[in-house]
């Protein structure tokens, strides 16, 4: 059996390339702390052993805490000279507008960021990775990180981030510098090692301040207190630094005006507090840091702003941008105790404050309350301005008559919203997933099952073609519910098991939607309250449970070890993953490979939930012998989700140059694509394509993605609806423009 290298992990070194899998995309992790090595001395004495290491290292600067959002990428990204780009994956668009309303692609962003979950977790993700493979070439390097002092945050994304980089690169590959007061890291197991007395070294103001890892250059007068890194970089060692709260007045409008970026936002935070702060500034600072994953820091700096606010308008107009992000981040329960507002504020802000307070009361258990406020939040016979924000803070106040009691009334003010949506300019796609996703809840809850699954269907066509793995999971855990009160055992069976197998290909599974944790574990979860452990080990129950009514309870065995779940997107586009053979049965088909690679993710509870999905493919399967070794790759078909028939099976087969396929047991060869035979259309994802100046085109999604530029040559294929130039159709597959149905000379 070919083994490749751990994805990622060991990119770019001659055993992956030797393999042929560079183009693997996900980081192998294990459930646990992260083991890592700790450092206490001086500055001399931490280049020494960093020297005798022989490994390139790379720093990062979090000394005074976490000020920047996703600040252990930004300070890496620039040492390596690289642009964050499309790696940056953010909670929200852009904030409230000064009268009180709030543009269309912000409650978009808001339905987008709850439906694929935990974004800090998501983010910091994505900016490893980003990281990762500007490392390829760097076989040998470490990461070493100046741990917060003086009671300040590490920062959940950047400890996110830090395990991440360290589940890459391998043990040893992450490396703590501290004082003794900062020994403890959640998150990790760190084998300390103290090489000095670490007494204080000689304090000069451009080692206490920078805060951050310096360019070739800096510290000149601070040498002897800077840590060497690679290119010529440094980092002021811990033992040189003073307690930053107590520095002049001075020194923190210098450091506010030319310091790094972490620094600086510290440094306005000091000056806001000694009455010199500018609240507008750390206003745009927290909403730059917010945009990219920076919650907490967000949050934290607008604290800071609301200090330094001006009046009673600048203050309203930064509690409204807390309350957003708050509620952004499901943080409900601090939407709902927001402070008496400032006074006077212009009718639409304080409208828009108490919309904000009373969503957060329905979301945190008090439901009568917000009713009140939802009362006192309407105008005008509506509650904002902005069309798509009244839709959505209808379906709230629809939600609050729900949890209320009167499921009747919050019936009918959804098929309001749904009457509404239909004569709005606009398709509005986020507030129709919403209001459907709703109005199929009302009805599973009064058992009017086709009802619910016809609007289910609804709500999950505006992301069929992009669907996020949470999207996935809860698709098919909808689909299972309703199937399980129809009765109907088998397609209840085979959703449970598709959702299983995607949620056991996530890397993150700690990142999953709460909404859909929730429908897993059949309990409430807080934003921030997915165990992973729990929801793997409850969605395994309920796979068994859905196996044994159908009389399945001994399923044939296989070595969880020996069937990793990888999802095709993350186990690499650019190649194919080599002899894969398409397994499956009426309701799911898998891809499977004769070749060893590491779970994405692995725990007790994702090696039992594995363990029980394969004996469960191979039992209903035939028991094939492609299902007894190797990996399983899933293909959703680009976002539409995993083939559930046989002509599905035969298409998605049909896209690697094998395309083989074993249906119930029986070996079938399509034979190869004849692609004068291939018909091309619109991907579903496809919200609308709107011609350019260039005789190309402007195609737009329903959600998640960004509008995509096609040429004229593209555009002519879509509209002929015949594949032409293949490496273009291909692209355009990929970039969820098209879809092609691929034919062969017999069918």
């Amino acid at each position: 059996m070919a083994t490749t290298a751990l994805p990622l992990r060991g990119v770019g070194d001659t055993e992956t390339a030797a393999a042929g899998h560079d183009s693997c995309d996900y980081i192998a992790r294990v459930a646990g702390p992260v083991r890592a090595t700790g450092l206490v001395g001086s500055a001399h004495e931490i280049d020494r052993w960093l020297k005798n290491d022989r490994r390139r290292i790379i720093g990062v600067d979090l000394s005074l805490g976490a000020w920047e959002g996703q600040a252990a990428a930004c300070q890496i990204e620039r040492q390596l000279n690289i642009d964050a780009g499309s790696a940056t994956r953010g909670t929200m668009a852009v904030p409230w507008s000064a009268h009180g309303g709030m543009s269309d692609a912000t409650v978009a962003s808001w339905i987008d960021a709850e439906a694929q979950g935990d974004a800090q977790i998501l983010a910091a993700l994505d900016r490893a990775k980003h990281v990762l493979r500007h490392l390829r070439e760097w076989p040998d390097v470490a990461l070493l990180i100046s741990l917060p002092q003086f009671g300040f945050d590490f920062g959940r994304e950047n400890r996110f981030f830090a395990s991440f980089f360290a589940a890459a690169r391998g043990p040893g590959s992450l490396i703590f510098v501290g004082t003794p007061a900062t020994l403890d890291v959640e998150g990790f197991l760190i084998d300390w090692s103290t090489l000095s007395d670490p007494s204080p070294e000689s304090r000069v103001e451009t080692a206490d301040f920078h805060a951050e890892v310096v360019a070739p250059g800096g510290h000149t007068s601070a040498k002897p207190a800077a840590i060497a890194l690679d290119g010529g970089w440094s980092m002021a060692s811990p033992a040189a630094r003073s307690d930053p709260t107590q520095a002049s007045t001075e020194t923190l409008c210098h450091i506010a005006l030319t310091g790094a970026p972490n620094a600086r936002a510290f440094a306005e935070t000091r000056l806001v507090q000694r009455g010199l702060g500018d609240a507008r500034l750390l206003a745009q600072m927290a909403w730059e840091s917010f945009s990219v994953g920076g919650n907490d820091t967000g949050l934290l700096l607008l604290t800071h702003a609301q200090v330094a606010a001006r009046d009673a308008f600048e203050a309203g107009m930064i509690l409204l941008m807390q309350q957003s992000m708050r509620i952004a981040l499901q943080r409900y329960r601090e939407a709902a105790v927001v402070e008496a507002l400032p006074a006077p504020l212009p009718e639409p802000v304080r409208r828009a404050l108490i919309a904000s307070r009373a969503w957060g009361m329905v979301m945190s258990g008090q439901p009568g309350e917000a009713l009140t406020a939802f009362g006192l939040a309407r105008g005008d016979g509506k509650f904002a301005d902005s069309p798509w924000l009244d839709l959505y803070l209808r379906n709230i106040n629809a939600l609050a008559h729900l949890r209320a009691g009167d499921a009747e009334r919050a019936l009918q003010l959804e098929a309001g919203i749904e009457e509404s949506l239909d004569v709005l300019d606009d398709e509005a796609w986020h507030i129709r997933y919403l209001n459907c996703i709703n109005i199929a809840r009302l009805h599973r809850r009064d058992a009017n099952i086709d009802e619910a699954e016809s609007y289910y269907n609804r709500a999950f066509e505006t992301t069929k073609g992009v669907f996020m793995p949470s999207d996935l999971v809860y698709r098919d855990v909808c689909r299972a519910q309703l199937c399980e009160a129809r009765g109907d055992l088998y397609p209840a069976f085979t959703a449970w098991l598709r959702a299983c197998l995607n949620l056991a290909a996530f890397e993150v599974p700690e990142a999953l939607g709460w909404r859909v944790a929730s429908a897993i574990i059949n309990r409430a979860v807080a934003w921030d309250g997915v165990d992973a452990e729990e929801v793997l080990s409850a969605a395994r129950a309920r796979l068994e449970h859905a196996a044994a009514a159908l009389g399945i309870d001994k399923p044939c065995g296989v070595a969880a070890a020996t069937l990793p779940i990888v999802s095709r997107d993350l186990y690499g586009r650019a190649s194919e993953p080599g002899a894969m053979t398409m397994v499956g049965a009426q309701g799911w088909a898998v891809g499977v490979i004769d070749c060893a690679l590491e779970p994405p993710y692995d725990s007790p509870a994702a090696q039992a939930l594995r363990a029980a999905l394969a004996g469960l493919l191979r039992t209903t399967s035939g028991n094939p012998p492609e299902l007894a070794r190797g990996a399983i790759i899933l293909d959703t078909r680009d976002g539409q989700g995993l083939p559930e028939n046989r002509p599905e099976a035969i298409e998605t087969a049909l896209r690697y140059s094998t395309g083989k396929l074993v249906w119930n047991g029986v070996h079938i060869d399509p034979g190869p694509v004849d692609w004068s035979r291939a018909r091309v259309k619109i991907g579903p994802a496809v919200s609308c394509i709107r011609p350019s100046a260039d005789d190309g085109a402007t195609v737009h999604f329903k959600r998640y993605r960004s509008p995509y530029q096609i040429t004229a040559a593209e555009l002519r294929m879509l509209r002929s609806e015949r594949a032409g130039d293949l490496d273009a159709l291909h692209r355009l597959e990929e970039e969820r423009v098209l879809t092609v149905e691929r034919a062969t000379a017999g069918n």
